[in-house]
């Protein structure tokens, strides 16, 4: 993602600047202190070259410096219009202490902003808000793009970009994209999306083909995946290579015969392996057993695999005669002759893995193997979500 620069140019310190050219049918005037009734023809076009405003209208009481209003039910008409040919800003609104543009709607948009080449809306603050929108019963902010750019662009130098906060069920958030990312999310150092919800979810996502995506470079210096408490301490996580590590046990749910659940729990081992079991027959003593030939791929043959053998029958014992990479021979001890089945259990080392150990480390150790997330410090926003009134 590429920032464009947050430092707005001001091009003029009044609503309307630009060409100056107001919209036709707009009644326009400004706030009355007491005492003060002059009145401005509203068709009027006033024409200047300066870098001041050509039209300046102060109120030093409560009321608007400007106010535009239009009563025509088009949905096209406008209040007050600003525009500019160049470089310029169509409306700029400047703000002490109070809002820079404030804009207010019982049941359509309270500011809309459009642009063919810049930002649509602009909102730039040193120490407040750059924006904000809200509302009661439908979206507080909407931004949308039909081109290769972003539909909204926040950034920030030291707080937080962007701080949706939802009263009830409601998403606080909702990016939906065509065929590109509908969430970009870059930092350098902090966190890139970060989501909290006092009493839910802190994040919900949905795709058709995949629902969430978390990358990290190849290897064991990264981690796409890791899971934490409150207080920082490593649940789960998966390095780069794929591997997976957790704390705890292990447990699984499979369905029963007459319908119900039941939770099972997984087997810790002290070396990883591939195994697999079957069953043979024993005849005149002796029984050739071919290993299953994706399960003899899969398995490291620079050390020996070991066969565990159950008889299915009397017989004076049994016992391994010899082993090759696809197979192994079963012979009936004494030089016994006898027929009968047998069930066998074969371990191996998995590919790539032989000779590796269940290993004990310190806790120093430990730690520096793993993740290092933060703990869970960040408060909630703190955001008057009452709406704001005109």
């Amino acid at each position: 993602m590429q920032f464009k620069s947050i430092r707005p140019v001001l091009m003029a310190a009044v609503v309307v600047a630009g060409s100056g050219i107001l919209a036709g049918g707009l009644a326009l005037g400004p706030a009355h202190a007491a005492g003060n009734q002059s009145q401005v023809n509203p068709m009027s076009v006033t024409n200047c070259n300066s870098g001041n405003p050509c039209k300046t209208f102060s109120n030093s009481g409560i009321g608007a410096g400007v106010k535009g209003s239009n009563t025509n039910s088009s949905p096209f008409s406008s209040g007050v219009i600003g525009s500019s040919t160049k470089n310029g800003n169509g409306v700029s609104g400047f703000g002490v202490n109070g809002f820079g543009v404030n804009g207010v709607s019982s049941s359509s948009t309270g500011v809309s902003g459009s642009s063919s080449s810049a930002w649509g809306t602009f909102g730039y603050s040193t120490n407040g808000i750059g924006a904000e929108g809200q509302s009661v019963n439908n979206i507080g902010v909407e931004a949308f793009s039909s081109g290769p750019s972003e539909g909204l662009l926040a950034a920030s130098g030291s707080g937080d970009a962007i701080v949706a906060i939802s009263e009830s069920s409601a998403t606080a958030v909702a990016a939906l994209g065509g065929t590109g990312d509908a969430i970009d999310a870059t930092t350098f150092g902090g966190i890139g999306i970060y989501a909290n919800n006092g009493n839910g979810n802190g994040g919900d996502i949905r795709g058709t083909y995949i629902g969430s995506m978390g990358r990290a470079p190849a290897g064991t210096g990264g981690f796409p995946l890791v899971a934490t408490d409150l207080n920082g301490n490593d649940l789960m996580f998966v390095n780069g290579n794929g591997d997976l590590f957790y704390h705890g046990g292990l447990s699984n749910f499979s369905k029963t015969r007459d319908g119900k659940i039941a939770v099972g729990f997984g087997t810790t081992t002290t070396s990883p392996t591939v195994e697999d079991n079957g069953t043979a027959r024993l005849v005149g003593g002796v029984a050739t057993v071919q290993l299953d030939p994706t399960f003899a791929n899969s398995i490291d043959m620079s050390k020996a695999y070991q066969v565990m053998l159950t008889p299915d029958g009397d017989t004076k014992g049994l016992y391994i005669a010899s082993k090759s990479p696809t197979g192994f021979v079963v012979r009936e001890t004494q030089a016994g002759n006898g027929t009968l089945n047998f069930d066998y259990h074969i371990y191996a080392p998995a590919l790539g893995q032989a000779g590796k150990r269940m290993a004990e480390m310190t806790t120093t150790q430990a730690q520096a193997f793993m993740p290092h997330a933060q703990a869970f410090t960040r408060p909630v926003p703190k955001v008057n979500i009452s709406v704001r009134p005109h």
